[in-house]
């Protein structure tokens, strides 16, 4: 068999490889539309997106139709500033992206000078109109003030419609006699066709699942969790494998700030021995 060694060759079949083009996964993006007062869109204005935990800056601008992307962005806060010489600056703060969002931001600038900024606040993505997958997203919140006896943050993704807890045998990751972790029916079908991902990657244990164990590989802490989402109809073209769920976990992230947190079971019976020995009138 005989090799074909022409730089001509391999220089063609480098122009037809298409460019990369990155799946979003556990991140979510910022997008929308620039328009002046009059509502003629606004091309080449300039999108700021700062994350408020980190101060990490993303720096895009305004297409021909106005339109804008702002995607790879982790689970938090961030605010977005647009401006455009000729006109005020707009802004929005306190944006909240969740896993695998498309926030939608759009913003008027008006004419004017560039000392002026128009601001908004608290924007909340109410309808989903940039993605037609349905499901349910869990935030940190949640995971922090719901019960979870056993510190598996996938105890909920029960909350999710349409999800069951499978009833295959106990939970031998524990001694708390709970079905096992990660197992759920999912549309009817089976949790083995659940699919895990933990900020991006593959997180099935394919063979432990088989056998009524973990359906994890790595059974990430509640305290770790940013927010996770439950897809379960109609998964965008990223997700694959699951003909059940897709269950996208983003890790929490660090920031400028110290922090931490404690939590404490308190197991023992000193709480119900006082209790019984109080009267209540």
């Amino acid at each position: 068999m005989r090799l074909f060694k022409s730089p001509f060759l391999l220089a063609a079949v480098c122009v037809a490889v298409p460019a990369v083009v990155y799946a979003q996964y556990e991140n979510g993006s910022v997008v929308g539309t620039v328009r002046d007062a009059t509502g003629a869109v606004v091309a080449d204005a300039s999108v700021i997106v700062t994350n408020k935990a980190t101060g990490v800056v993303s720096i895009r601008r305004t297409n021909a139709a106005g339109d804008y992307e702002v995607p790879a962005l982790r689970v938090g806060q961030y605010d977005v500033q647009i401006s455009k010489e000729g006109f005020n600056a707009a802004s929005a703060t306190n944006i909240t992206i969740t896993v695998a969002a498309r926030q939608r931001v759009d913003l008027t600038l008006a004419v004017g000078g560039a000392n002026t900024t128009v601001e908004v606040s608290d924007v909340a993505l109410k309808v989903e109109t940039d993605q037609s997958q349905r499901g349910e997203t869990v935030t940190q919140y949640q995971t922090a003030a719901l019960p979870l006896v056993s510190r598996n943050y996938s105890d909920l993704v029960g909350l999710a419609p349409g999800v069951r807890q499978a009833g295959n045998g106990i939970n031998t990751t524990s001694n708390t006699g709970l079905v096992r972790e990660g197992s759920f029916n999912v549309n009817g079908q089976r949790s083995m066709f659940n699919n895990y991902l933990l900020d991006g990657m593959d997180n099935n244990a394919y063979g432990e699942s088989n056998q009524g164990f973990s359906n994890q590989i790595i059974q990430t802490a509640p305290d770790s969790v940013a927010a996770f989402q439950v897809v379960t109809n109609n998964q965008s073209a990223e997700y694959g494998r699951g003909s059940g769920a897709t269950i996208n976990v983003a890790s929490a992230q660090g920031g400028n700030a110290f922090h931490g947190r404690l939590y404490e079971f308190i197991r023992n019976t000193d709480l119900r021995n006082l209790c019984t020995g109080m009267r209540f009138s």
